[in-house]
């Protein structure tokens, strides 16, 4: 595959647009690609080279998609762990048949995931979720990063590998990655209630928070969060069930409930509440179950129980 490409003339290049433009674009990211590092300093380092051949060879093995910005990203950490081009390929590959609807043109694959995400933050944190809603942040769209990359942007090297071992046992549970998504919210629900966020504020937020994570904290409240949604399997509606891997069961009641005001509901699907600026932490205008919870701390499994306990009543 890899003479594939590396045979290509400049001739044939110029008739071929869209390996051409795959080409500009791998160019481009492997250019500013973890460029701090000493592995990947330096144009014609062995490390930016190699990151570069297995891009091209990669987009060659599977055209159709081609090459998407963040596919670096997620090669980078593995490229650097292994260093042997033939071996970081096939690792990157398969991880690559994993994600790779995340980098679809469509976004079907992003957009589902981050209105599952909101979903699932309805039920573990109500009070947050209508927060978010009311300050038309409920599209998740701060989140887009995160679960595009699995997190790596945000993370140091060494804690990445630790949380993509972790993600890639499937376990607990199917979406897991959702979950860690909404570890790191929860621990900043209170810089983000309290400041009264709005979307934009709320995505420069979690910017900021690169590399500043704790990955053992996160991964604890993740579990915890995970924990406290399967401890009231029986309850939940066949759309929680679904996103967790759980089979559908017969809920006719539940079925015409509107469980969900996700990114792409429409504006009748939408509250009618959508207050600007965002309202005070505990207003008038925030019709949420739990007035009190605070999961800015660290997790406790039981707290969060009881606090699901009472968001699950809006399903019930």
């Amino acid at each position: 595959m890899k003479h594939q490409w590396a045979t290509i003339t400049e001739d044939q290049e110029e008739r071929f647009h869209a390996f051409r433009d795959f080409k500009s674009l791998i160019e481009k990211d492997v250019s500013r690609t973890d460029r701090t590092l000493d592995f990947f300093k330096g144009d014609n380092s062995k490390g930016t080279d190699t990151l570069r051949n297995i891009l091209m060879t990669y987009m060659m093995y599977h055209f159709n998609l081609g090459y998407v910005q963040g596919m670096s990203d997620i090669l980078a950490p593995i490229l650097m762990e292994i260093q042997d081009e033939i071996m970081t390929f096939w690792l990157f590959a398969k991880f690559m048949d994993r994600i790779h609807p995340n980098f679809e043109l469509s976004q079907e694959s992003m957009q589902k995931q981050l209105k599952d995400s909101y979903m699932l933050l309805q039920i573990v944190d109500p009070r947050l979720g209508a927060y978010l809603d009311a300050c038309d942040a409920s599209n998740m769209y701060f989140g887009f990063r995160w679960l595009l990359i699995w997190f790596k942007r945000e993370f140091t090297y060494s804690d990445v590998l630790i949380l993509w071992e972790s993600l890639w046992t499937g376990l607990p549970g199917v979406n897991y990655p959702l979950f860690v998504g909404l570890s790191i919210l929860i621990q900043n629900r209170s810089t983000v209630m309290e400041n009264k966020f709005g979307l934009s504020e709320i995505l420069r937020h979690v910017n900021d928070l690169s590399m500043r994570i704790d990955l053992e904290k996160t991964l604890a409240l993740a579990e915890a969060l995970y924990r406290q949604v399967m401890a009231v399997e029986a309850k939940l509606p066949n759309a929680i069930r679904t996103i967790i891997g759980l089979p559908e069961i017969e809920e006719p009641a539940l079925d015409n409930l509107e469980v969900v005001q996700g990114p792409s509901a429409s504006p009748r699907q939408r509250k009618s509440t959508s207050p600007s600026p965002c309202p005070e932490p505990g207003g008038s205008n925030l019709s949420v179950p739990n007035e009190n919870s605070n999961l800015s701390t660290s997790p406790d499994v039981e707290a969060l129980e009881n606090q699901y306990e009472l968001g699950v009543t809006q399903f019930m």
